[in-house]
């Protein structure tokens, strides 16, 4: 044995001694020190001192959505609002509103047709008509001879006394003619001024018409675009806090849902 060996040989024993003695005594039962979750810790806190709300919007358009994640919102404060949509209705409604103002202005109606007036025409006819019978009462004078051409050269004077007289009754007889046709003138004419009232009436009942149609379509508009102007309520903050979340839910046409979440302090 070499001087290390038994230098050491009763170390080696005294250390294996302890190692059986330790190996033969009983065990203990190992402690297990429970960790902290620190995120479920601090969402603990949160739920402890937070109140999340949430409030619902319809979009058409990103810009309809006023506010973002983290931003700090009033109670009252716009959250949402079809600005354009809004502003687009708002144009046509006064487009309708003065389209109604102007289809109602009153239509003119027709004048009513005077009774005819034929007093006139019917007295030149009276007149003509005396002036005709006067005429023709004037009695001829008689020629002296049978031949014409001898009446001629010896009784010129009767031959231009008579060819006086029927001159004139020619021409009372022309001036009743004349008086007749002027009354059947002013008749037609005024059945002509009647079938013109008529058209006039008939045009006039169209126009009425098409103008009550017309109305009551403008009113009709108008009715839609105030209930879609009602639909575009402005949506506003109930409570004030900061936003925790915009989340978008879904899409229906053309409109985006849109739900915000807020956190308010319990002792705010």
């Amino acid at each position: 044995m070499s001087f290390f060996e038994s230098a050491f040989t009763p170390f080696i024993a005294a250390t294996s001694a302890v190692a059986i003695a330790f190996s033969n005594s009983p065990k203990k039962e190992s402690v297990t020190t429970p960790t902290i979750n620190q995120t479920q810790s601090l969402e603990q806190v949160e739920s402890n001192t937070l109140r999340r709300h949430q409030v619902n919007c319809k979009l058409t358009q990103m810009e309809d959505l006023k506010v973002s994640e983290k931003d700090r919102v009033n109670q009252g404060q716009l959250l949402c609002d079809r600005t354009r949509q809004r502003q687009n209705l708002e144009a046509r409604k006064k487009q309708i509103e003065i389209s109604i103002a102007q289809m109602s202005l009153p239509m003119k109606e027709p004048l009513e047709l005077p009774p005819p007036d034929f007093s006139v025409q019917e007295a030149a006819i009276i007149s003509a008509r005396n002036n005709l019978e006067l005429i023709q009462k004037a009695e001829l004078p008689e020629f002296r001879f049978k031949s014409e051409d001898l009446n001629r050269i010896h009784d010129r004077e009767i031959y231009t006394q008579r060819a006086t007289i029927l001159e004139r009754q020619a021409t009372a007889a022309i001036a009743l003619e004349s008086a007749i046709a002027q009354l059947e003138k002013a008749k037609a004419d005024y059945q002509q001024k009647q079938y013109q009232h008529s058209l006039n009436l008939i045009q006039y009942q169209t126009s009425q018409q098409r103008q009550q149609y017309q109305l009551a379509s403008l009113s009709a508009q108008l009715q839609q675009v105030e209930n879609n102007l009602t639909e575009l309520t402005s949506v506003q903050s109930p409570v004030t806090g900061r936003i925790r979340r915009i989340k978008f839910t879904g899409q229906n046409d053309q409109t985006i849902n849109v739900e915000i979440y807020i956190n308010v302090k319990e002792n705010s």
